[in-house]
């Protein structure tokens, strides 16, 4: 099964909406595995990094066809420099990482309480 099928096949085009809203929900649930991994600080190093991965495993499988599954703005400048993504794309993708990544930083903050605090500028 290939990510962008509208691509190859005649499939209709998902719609900008449908896209921003897979990209904030990629980075969101990325962000927010992360955070919360972080915060557990766990003996085991090892299953915090495999509960990352198959959180961004999982992501990409259910979102990959709709927007690419970039879920990062590096990647998203990334395919903008080779050509691969429209200028107004990467914007409006880099938008919604964004977006995204500050709403998961904030619920991990309400999830964890009092031992975790969100500095954004020190």
């Amino acid at each position: 099964m290939c990510c962008r099928r509208h691509l190859f096949e005649d499939e209709p085009r998902p719609s900008m909406a449908s896209k921003l809203l897979s990209e904030f929900l990629g980075t969101f649930v990325l962000v927010l595995t992360v955070c919360l991994v972080v915060v557990q600080a766990s003996a085991s190093p090892l299953d915090g990094v495999v509960g990352i991965a198959a959180s961004l495993m999982v992501m990409i499988y259910s979102l990959g066809a709709v927007s690419g599954a970039n879920f990062n703005p590096a990647v998203s400048v990334g395919l903008l420099l080779i050509g691969e993504l429209p200028c107004f794309d990467c914007v409006t993708y880099v938008i919604s990482h964004l977006l995204g990544g500050m709403v998961a930083v904030g619920t991990a903050a309400a999830i964890t309480g009092d031992r975790w605090r969100v500095v954004l500028v020190s």
